[in-house]
Order: structure tokens, then C-alpha cells, then sequence
């Protein structure tokens, strides 16, 4: 690249003005102003190449690009999930109720006539108790109104229990129990037979049941064998107790006092889905967890969610949340969104033996207020948890047996943007490289490559032992889940031995088109999901060029633009001049060099001025190096129109012509050679 520096001189001539005795001195001076000095070496000519050189000194140009690279995305993504329910009033539960209902066989005793009277005599003796009955027992209300108002059953049972204390056994037992608002029916049944000193208990469904607050209980019957002739101790506190325990109710609609309860308690694994891997870990960069509460309930709802398998600093994610009461025209509801950043996130399920799942619970609780509330199935809580745009920075499981194509595409080539003509490489190398910073085996193959000249509309297909051939490629080694990874590497090289490589650089392409096949995990899943991914660590396809300046050429042309700023010349009273142009050229090279100094702030690019020179080549020894520089001088007289038009340049397009044609050995470039470039001007003034 040319590096331009501007020399500027200025002359003051006060002293000659005031010594000057004439009126109106006129007389001409001339002044010799260097405009462009540089020295140009074929790294300068090297715009988006490495130019290095070997032992020899030999320049080479390197050239590196980019294809393609496989990334976190390119693996897997992970679908925003989200886990919603709706739990009705069914998931409730009241409180139990149990109530004892005792007759002793005094009571007894009073209702059973003559032979009631003579065991109430006989108090504390032993006699033979005769039979008795049939007997009933006053009915009992029972008030439940501190617990419940209502309640409407879907479900739920009552458990109905003798307990036979007497000395004698009990037949025939008749119950009943009835709402006393309405005297309906709710549970009725029969004993046949409880022995002495034992206990009986039947279960009856109360699905479909309303109950008010007051209910009636009344043994409608019973009777009993007496003692069979065998005396027994008479005790008339003896007694019999029927019991009654009403339990797991579910409610279709009641008024109640609700005792404090999880009405939600569920630990189940949170599933992410449509995932095409199997994680077992991940350490999320970054992401959100959402919570969307709804509540029809007229009581104050506690949410905890707990998910143990994601750890934040070594604490686990939690949300507790409160939830105030709700009705079913006016809901109560929440809506939070949590940062999930920096979690690490274990997947591999509760019992550690899955993939894609992380263990959650949720538990909804209400509290035992003491004050009555209605609910009704109608009320319900929806609860939705979910997890958005989740990204990891580094993930580990089974990266599955996936195929990745690149290609057919196309890609730019600028290694020779600038150059046109015919040349002829004595030798190019090129190298595929495959950098893997995955924990993932993987085989490749290259499908297809070839090169275009737009220029000349030119395409030239590569052909290589290598194409069509398996390439291994070994996974990376991971550091215990942190930075750096140890990536592999594979190369696969071409060269002139296997391949035409060299004829297809000579074309000059500008373009490369390529199609590249990739296949994760070829053998599956060897490590038992122990393949990992980082973000930003990629397997990576690149293409290396290599290309000794070791050619011959004809006619080959190079172009470049450089930036020119002539804005400071003085160019009051010039009258005219000239244009020095002198080369001192190392390079074995006979040039033609063009300058153009145009003006491009414009819609239209202006050209105002040219040099052209031709240079002479450097002689070379008899190893076929040159050792000296060669001087071309060019002189090109500029008039003070044609110097104002130099002065309105911004740009030069320089453009060098060469050939090799004349020499009968391939040109060797080396390190050491150069070209020097002086650009000077003569300008006369008139000075009055």
C-alpha cells in the first residue's frame, strides 16, 4: 500500500522586495516541490492476504476464509415451554366431622316396661337379662353451623359405627339421619346383629347429598336376645355409642370454615420440548421464567414454586407469591416474569436418570381464617409457568446423530480481486481446516469445489483424491464445564501432487463455490450424554491458501485506489512546470505504470490528470536474483491550467502492467525487493 507523505516549501522574498529599488520588479523563479515519495513492497500490493516468506526469503501469500461453523443454534434451540392447569374446587377438602351418639342401658332400661324396671332394681347384682325390644331412641340434633352453613356433595363418605359396651347382645338396628330444615333423608341403614363388648361400622356415599347446618340422628329401632339365661353384672351406665364420621367430602358448593390446607401439591419433572438432544445439563446466559396465577377462590391463596435442579450462586430457584381472593366474575390474578440468567440447570429429571426434564413442585395453600367462605365448583385456580427464549452458555448430553450441509454456496474470493491478466503459479496449497471446540465426534466430506473468474466468466472445477473422502473428525476435550476447551483440529491439504490446485489458482478466481457435508455422532451416543457445546466455541470450517510467488505472467495487470490531497499547493502566479517521475525498482519486472489523479466527490468520478512510465526490471544474477535497482526517470511538462486541475484531486488510480513473457525462467519473488517512487514537481512563479 502506497504511504504517501506531502513536502511542502515555502519561500519568503521580503527582503528582495524591500532592496528593490525598480517599480513593479517582475522576474521568474523556479521551485522543485516533492509531491509523492514511497517505497513499495509486495506486501503493499497485499490487501486481504498474509504475505510471509520462507527460509529462502521467498514470498508467500497466505490467505485465510471463513465457510461456515456449527454453533449452539445450529445444534439445537430451545421452544419456549410453558405448563399450564386449572384446579377446580374438587382439589379441596373440609374438615371432618365426627360425632358420638351414646345410649346407656339405664335409657334402655326406661323404655323396656316390667323388665326394664326390674334391671333398673337390680343395679349392681348379677341376674339373667331376659330379651328386650323392640326399643327405639330419641333422635339427637346435632348443630354444625361453627363449620358449615352448607354443603353440597359431589362426593365423600360417612362412616356409621356401633360400639356395643353392654352385657348383652344387640339385634336389628334401625338408624337414620336427616337434614332437620327439610327432614330429607340423607343416610339410612341397618345392623342386624352387635355382639356384646364389639363394635360394627358400615360406610355409606354421600355423592350427590346436601347437608344443612343441623342435622338428626335416630336409632328408629333395635332389640336384643337378652343374656341367654346366663347371669351378668347389671350396670346401667353401661352403653351403647353410635358414632358417625363424615370425611373426604368434595364439594360442589359449600359454605364453610376451611380448614388451613395444600390444595395444590403436585412434584412432577417440567419438560422442555420439541428439543432434538438430550440435555442433561445447561448453564443458561440468559432467558426469563414466567408465573400467571388466576383465582376464582374468596380466600387468600399462598403459591410456593420451587425448582431445586436450577441454582443461582448455590441457591435454588424459588417463587413465593401471595394471591389475594377472588370471585368468578372478577378473578384475582399475577403476572411475573423472573430473570433466568446465570441459572444452571440440571435436566437430567428427579430420579437422575433422563434427559430434557428438570424436577419442579408446586404447592397452593390457603390458610384457616376462622371465618366462613363459600366456594363452588365453578372456582377454580390456573396456574401457568413457563420458560421464554432460554440460551445457553454451555449445555451437556447426547448431541444426536445429526447431518449439517454447507453448500452449495458461494463465497467471494479477494485474494486476487485486484489483478487481471494471464499467470502461471508454479505451485499453491491449500488446506480445509476444521477447527471442533465441540464435544462431539464427527465425520466430513467435501462434495464439490470450484473456483469462477467473474471477470472472464471462467469456472474451473477441482479435482483431488481428497474429494469424496471421509474425514475424521474428533471431538474436543472438555475443562470440566469451563473455558478453554481443547478444540482438535483436522486438515485436509492440497497441493499440486494431488490435486490441480495450481492451474485452478492461475485462473485468478474471485469467487469460490463449495459444498461441504458434516454428520455428528456417527458411531451415537459413546460417552453416555457426555457431548457438550459452549456458546461462542464452534466448529469451524475454514479454507487456507498458500501460494509462493514462484510465476510467470503476460500481461498481468494490478489496480489500486490511494487517497491524494493537493488542496495546499500554492499556485498563486504559477506559470507552468514539471512532473518528475522516478522509479528505482528492484523486482524482476519490466512495468507499465499509469497514474491517475481524478476527483470522486461527485455523482460522476472526474479525471484531471495522467502520468504514465514505464520501468525498467532489476537485473538478475545468475541465481535469479536481482541485487540492484534499476532508475527510470519520466519527465512530463504540466502547464498552470493543467497544475489548478491537479490541485482539485482526491484520489489516485494507480494502475501497474507486467509481464514475464521475455524471460525464459519462471519469476521468483523475495522478501528484500522493492520499489522506491518519487514524485516531484517544478513549478515557475512570477513574482512583482
Amino acid at each position: 500500500m502506497f504511504k504517501n507523505s506531502y513536502f511542502y516549501f515555502f519561500i519568503l522574498i521580503n527582503t528582495i522586495l524591500v532592496s528593490c529599488t525598480r517599480e513593479n520588479p517582475s522576474w521568474e523563479v523556479g521551485l522543485l516541490t516533492p509531491l509523492i515519495k514511497s517505497s513499495l513492497k509486495i506486501k503493499d500490493l497485499s490487501r486481504d492476504s498474509l504475505v510471509t516468506s520462507d527460509t529462502s526469503g521467498l514470498i508467500r501469500l497466505v490467505y485465510s476464509k471463513n465457510l461456515n461453523n456449527i454453533s449452539v443454534d445450529s445444534f439445537f434451540s430451545i421452544s419456549d415451554t410453558t405448563v399450564a392447569k386449572s384446579f377446580a374446587i374438587d382439589s379441596l377438602r373440609l374438615y371432618n366431622l365426627t360425632i358420638d351418639y351414646p345410649f346407656t342401658l339405664g335409657s334402655i332400661a326406661r323404655q323396656a316396661g316390667s323388665i326394664g324396671l326390674l334391671i333398673l332394681a337390680l343395679q349392681g347384682n348379677t341376674i339373667a337379662i331376659p330379651s328386650i325390644g323392640p326399643l327405639s331412641v330419641p333422635k339427637i340434633e346435632y348443630n354444625a353451623d361453627t363449620i358449615f352453613t352448607s354443603m353440597s356433595l359431589d362426593d365423600g363418605k360417612i362412616e356409621v359405627k356401633f360400639s356395643n359396651n353392654l352385657p348383652i347382645d344387640i339385634t336389628d338396628v334401625k338408624f337414620e339421619l336427616r337434614n332437620v330444615l327439610n327432614n330429607e333423608l340423607l343416610v339410612d341403614g341397618n345392623f342386624p346383629f352387635i355382639k356384646s363388648n364389639s363394635v360394627e361400622a358400615q360406610t355409606y356415599s354421600l355423592a350427590g347429598k346436601t347437608f344443612g347446618s343441623k342435622i338428626a340422628i335416630e336409632v328408629k329401632s333395635f332389640s336384643s336376645p337378652g343374656s341367654n339365661n346366663v347371669p351378668v353384672l347389671i350396670d346401667t351406665n353401661n352403653s351403647i355409642v353410635a358414632s358417625l364420621r363424615v370425611y373426604d367430602l368434595r364439594p360442589n358448593k359449600a359454605t364453610a370454615l376451611w380448614p388451613a390446607q395444600n390444595i395444590i401439591e403436585q412434584y412432577l419433572d417440567f419438560n422442555l420440548r420439541r428439543l432434538n438432544v438430550e440435555l442433561t445439563y445447561a448453564d443458561i446466559k440468559s432467558g426469563k421464567i414466567f408465573l400467571k396465577l388466576k383465582s376464582t377462590i374468596d380466600d387468600t391463596l399462598h403459591f410456593y414454586y420451587d425448582l431445586p435442579g436450577a441454582t443461582k450462586n448455590g441457591v435454588p430457584f424459588k417463587i413465593i407469591k401471595d394471591l389475594a381472593p377472588g370471585t368468578t366474575s372478577n378473578p384475582s390474578s399475577i403476572f411475573e416474569v423472573y430473570d433466568f440468567s446465570g441459572y444452571q440447570l440440571d435436566l437430567s429429571g428427579s430420579n437422575k436418570d433422563t434427559f430434557n426434564a428438570t424436577p419442579n413442585s408446586i404447592i397452593v395453600r390457603i390458610d384457616s381464617t376462622g371465618i366462613q367462605k363459600t366456594f363452588s365448583k365453578a372456582d377454580n385456580i390456573q396456574v401457568e409457568l413457563g420458560f421464554q427464549n432460554l440460551k445457553p452458555s454451555y449445555a451437556r448430553g447426547y448431541m444426536s446423530m445429526d447431518t449439517f450441509s454447507f453448500g452449495p454456496a458461494t463465497q467471494d474470493l479477494e485474494f486476487f480481486k485486484d489483478i487481471s491478466g494471464k499467470v502461471n503459479f508454479d505451485d499453491a496449497n491449500m488446506s480445509v481446516v476444521v477447527k471442533n471446540s465441540i464435544g462431539t465426534d464427527a465425520i466430513g466430506e467435501i462434495k464439490k469445489f470450484k473456483v469462477i473468474n467473474t471477470r472472464k466468466q471462467t469456472q474451473t472445477q477441482l479435482t483431488s483424491t481428497e474429494l469424496n473422502k471421509l474425514i475424521v473428525i474428533p471431538r474436543a476435550i472438555d475443562n470440566n464445564g469451563k473455558l478453554p476447551v481443547s478444540s482438535s483440529l483436522t486438515e485436509v491439504k492440497l497441493n499440486k501432487s494431488n490435486s490441480n490446485l495450481a492451474s485452478l489458482i492461475s485462473t485468478l478466481p474471485d469467487q469460490i463455490e463449495y459444498e461441504i457435508q458434516m454428520r455428528t455422532n456417527p458411531n451415537g451416543d459413546l460417552y453416555g450424554r457426555k457431548d457438550f457445546i459452549y456458546d461462542g466455541e464452534l466448529l469451524d470450517i475454514s479454507l487456507q491458501l498458500d501460494v509462493p510467488l514462484n510465476f510467470s505472467a503476460e500481461d498481468l495487470s494490478l489496480t489500486r485506489i490511494e487517497n491524494f490531497n493537493g488542496q495546499t499547493f500554492d499556485l498563486q502566479n504559477v506559470i507552468d512546470g514539471v512532473l518528475m517521475l522516478n522509479f528505482e525498482n528492484q523486482y524482476p519486472l519490466a512495468m507499465h505504470v499509469q497514474l491517475d489523479f481524478i476527483d470522486d466527490s461527485g455523482a460522476n468520478p472526474v479525471k484531471y490528470f495522467t502520468i504514465e512510465s514505464n520501468i525498467l526490471p532489476g537485473d538478475l544474477d545468475q541465481n535469479g536474483k536481482v541485487l540492484n535497482k534499476k532508475s527510470s526517470l519520466t519527465q512530463i511538462p504540466i502547464s498552470a491550467k493543467e497544475i489548478e486541475n491537479l490541485n482539485k484531486a482526491n484520489k489516485i488510480i494507480i494502475k501497474a502492467r507486467f509481464s514475464t513473457k521475455d524471460n525464459p525462467n519462471l519469476i521468483k519473488i523475495y522478501d528484500y525487493y522493492c520499489m522506491d517512487l518519487v514524485l516531484s514537481a517544478s513549478f515557475n512563479y512570477k513574482i512583482d
